[in-house]
């Protein structure tokens, strides 16, 4: 459990890189991924969990519903 947690805040840490804005700002949309979630001026839980699902299955290349520690590493 506690790998499986590690591994999901790792996805997350390496799809923002670390740069996430507060919320309100002017610089949003300066983060390319906040864009490429964005289809109505705000990213909505909906549009994330969308956006991270389709990541998510590009990075399970065996398809079994689970990332393993060698399909994460193209993110480090």
């Amino acid at each position: 459990m506690v790998l499986r947690c590690l591994m999901i805040v790792a996805v997350i840490a390496a799809c923002f890189g670390g740069s996430a804005q507060a919320a309100g700002s002017q610089s949003f949309h300066s983060s390319p991924l906040l864009r490429q979630m964005d289809t109505d001026g705000t990213v909505s839980k909906a549009e994330f969990l969308q956006f991270m699902s389709r990541r998510f299955n590009r990075l399970d290349k065996d398809h079994n519903g689970k990332l393993e520690p060698n399909e994460l590493r193209p993110l480090r």
